[in-house]
């Protein structure tokens, strides 16, 4: 039967030739990597994006059309990336040494949905790429089978909905997984038309059996499109945005080998259109989803600056009446408890940055998200301020009940109490109010405030000496070898062929690592010839494995542990009479000078770049542990912050390999230290 001549089927007849149905012989493919294809259609269910759909829809026509803008630079990305299986471990995201890796997602279940099938995408999308440029190299396009092109194709689609769905939860990822589909999608394309002019190709793909299994496959949708009005009569957006992505899967899989023609067919444009003219529809009802499910994250990090700071309040009430804190069923003195309480500052910080994080994500489902996250800095502000003045109040109120060598005692076990909390400050001037309550303890013993204010003159000088002795030194080092801070570095150089700063004023419309990594390799970590890098205001992570400098400008560096700084430390301690038994600095800066240069605690270091990757800012903010702690100290915290950019932008970070260190107090040559 012609089905041409068939009054129930010219209504939706396209107005294009049909492609191949792939049966029989040609049909076949008994590749591993298509049974993971077939696979991930079954179990993956199609879950919808408005803004990933990637097609273009008018009143009368749909075209498909693409730019292959960014050919080249995917054709990097393919030959770095590599398949991931399903067991593997998410990482940061992808890096010089490591391109592989992928961005992490959120501990939320809507978002590892969502890169699930993402991931399940680009495994699909790279194994024929991979074939294509193979084909390509060779001259030979015969050996990708047809079929893989056009699943490929579809996965293209299915990971631009993705991504599309990932950007309203926040997701770094999203943007990284928007682009890599555009680019595949030019790479198809190309291979397409060139496949298109092989010889014989279109009398096997434009066959008449084609074209009746296509007829096939566009009549069964007349009765979806029934199916789908009555979504939109009860307001189903979820479902319907579901459904039309599945039938557009479907159809793309065949009329992607007419990459040059228009639809026509009217049950196809009417289906098409659906999505773009519920667009707000179906995108308010993902956002209050994706509201809930972020509100319901944000809950469990919520910062108890307020409890926290009760707790202290009390702690300090203690110490006045008898100079013991109950803490914890334990009693213990007020150097011991500030110690104890250190920890669980550092602690109510590490949820601050949690809650920050998935409140940077909230804002683009919930703009009020913003004001959230302006009330939370503020608190931050004023709870770190609270706490130094709650340490003063201690100190003041047992400097209140002891005199002579209870007061000396005190003073020493004080300075040694205060020394990790105080180490952790950017700003030392925040210390202020706890070095008058210490002087005011010293005061409590006149010969031992005679004694501190003796030490002070005979050290205060020798410290401003040794503070500029060693950053001229560490300048001249750097200007003799040629040495660049890592900041300087990223906003300087040129990414491809566009010159950009890449720092708070960044172009967020560019692509970010696809061309950065290339550039990265290339420029910056070459063996033959490596490129020597400084960075600033480095501490030793908890695990005692790394140092780290804390985010700046949306950038960070890990630094090797270097060799201890021995000799150069010595010197140090000796100058501070801190080198023999019962000998201990008798000042909080002199404290605080051997106390970082013990653990490790340094102003700056120099080497070589081993490593570059890219974080995304969201995922580090609200997945960051103690250990992390270490890269945003105990500061104000970014007080002001792009928000639009931490959505986008990933921190650079750098990988070094040290040469030398500097204190605020002494330089060391570390590369060649015994």
């Amino acid at each position: 039967m012609d089905l041409h001549s068939d009054p129930n089927f010219s209504q939706f007849a396209p107005a294009i030739p049909l492609p191949l149905h792939y049966d029989g012989e040609e049909s076949t493919v008994t590749s591993l990597a298509y049974c993971v294809v077939e696979i991930g259609r079954l179990f993956l269910p199609f879950i919808l994006s408005v803004s990933g759909s990637g097609f273009s829809s008018s009143e009368s026509d749909m075209s498909l059309l693409f730019s292959s803008r960014r050919y080249c630079a995917v054709l990097f990305l393919i030959t770095l990336l590599t398949s991931f299986s399903s067991g593997d471990k998410l990482f940061a995201g992808p890096s010089t040494a490591d391109p592989n890796r992928v961005f992490e997602v959120q501990y939320n279940e809507m978002s590892q949905q969502y890169w699930d099938r993402s991931k399940v995408a680009i495994d699909i999308i790279l194994m024929v790429t991979r074939k294509i440029e193979d084909a390509q190299a060779t001259g030979n396009l015969n050996v990708v089978p047809p079929r893989e092109v056009s699943e490929a194709y579809a996965m293209v689609e299915e990971l631009a909905f993705c991504a599309g769905k990932l950007n309203i939860l926040g997701e770094p990822c999203a943007r990284h997984f928007s682009l890599f589909s555009e680019d595949a999608k030019g790479i198809l394309l190309r291979f397409i038309r060139d496949y298109l002019e092989l010889p014989n190709v279109k009398d096997r793909l434009y066959s008449k059996k084609s074209q009746t299994e296509l007829k096939r496959l566009i009549k069964a949708q007349v009765s979806e499109v029934t199916k789908l009005q009555g979504m939109i009569r009860r307001q189903e957006w979820q479902q319907l945005d579901e459904k039309v992505h599945e039938i557009s899967l479907k159809i793309w899989r065949y009329l992607c080998w007419y990459p040059d023609e228009k639809i026509t067919d009217p049950v196809l444009v009417q289906i098409f259109k659906l999505r773009p003219d519920y667009a707000d529809q179906i995108n308010a009802e993902f956002k209050m989803k994706a509201d809930e499910v972020l509100t319901e994250l944000a809950a469990q990090y919520v910062p108890p600056f307020t409890s926290v700071l009760e707790n202290m309040n009390s702690a300090v009430e203690m110490i006045a009446k008898n100079g013991k804190v109950s803490w914890n069923n334990q009693e213990m003195a007020g150097p011991e408890w500030i110690t104890k309480f250190t920890e669980q500052v550092k602690n109510t910080q590490v949820e601050a940055l949690k809650y920050k994080g998935i409140q940077v994500s909230h804002i683009v489902s919930n703009p009020d998200a913003e004001a959230s996250l302006e009330t939370v800095t503020s608190a931050q502000r004023k709870f770190i301020t609270g706490v130094i003045d709650g340490f003063a109040k201690a100190i003041q109120n047992d400097a209140a009940r002891v005199s002579g060598i209870e007061a000396e005692t005190l003073y020493r076990e004080y300075l040694a109490s205060l020394t990790e909390f105080l180490s952790l400050l950017e700003n030392d001037e925040l210390a202020q109010p706890i070095n008058e309550a210490m002087r005011e303890l010293a005061g409590k013993s006149q010969s031992f405030s005679r004694d501190v204010a003796k030490y002070t003159d005979a050290t205060g000088d020798l410290l401003r000496w040794r503070k500029r002795m060693a950053t001229a030194r560490a300048q001249a080092w750097q200007t003799k070898e040629g040495y660049v801070s890592f900041e300087d570095l990223l906003k300087s150089e040129k990414i491809g062929k566009l010159e950009r700063s890449r720092g708070e004023d960044i172009e967020i419309d560019v692509r970010t690592w696809l061309d950065e990594l290339n550039f990265m390799r290339e420029k910056f970590v070459d063996p033959e010839n490596p490129k020597l890098v400084s960075v600033d205001n480095l501490v030793l992570s908890e695990q005692k494995q790394q140092l780290f400098s804390p985010v700046q400008n949306l950038y960070c560096a890990t630094v090797e542990v270097p060799k201890a700084a021995s000799q150069e430390l010595a010197q140090l301690m000796a100058d501070l009479q801190a080198n023999s038994s019962g000998a201990y600095p008798l000042t909080l800066e002199a404290q605080l000078a051997v106390y970082r240069a013990l653990h490790y605690d340094y102003a700056q270091a120099g080497g070589v770049l081993t490593e570059v990757e890219f974080e995304g800012r969201v995922t580090q903010f609200a997945k960051c542990d103690s250990s992390d702690m270490a890269r945003e100290r105990l500061s104000r915290f970014e007080e002001k912050m792009n928000w639009e950019l931490l959505q986008l932008r990933n921190i650079s970070i750098s990988h070094i390999k040290p040469k030398w260190v500097r204190t605020d107090y002494f330089f060391a040559d570390v590369e060649d230290s015994p």
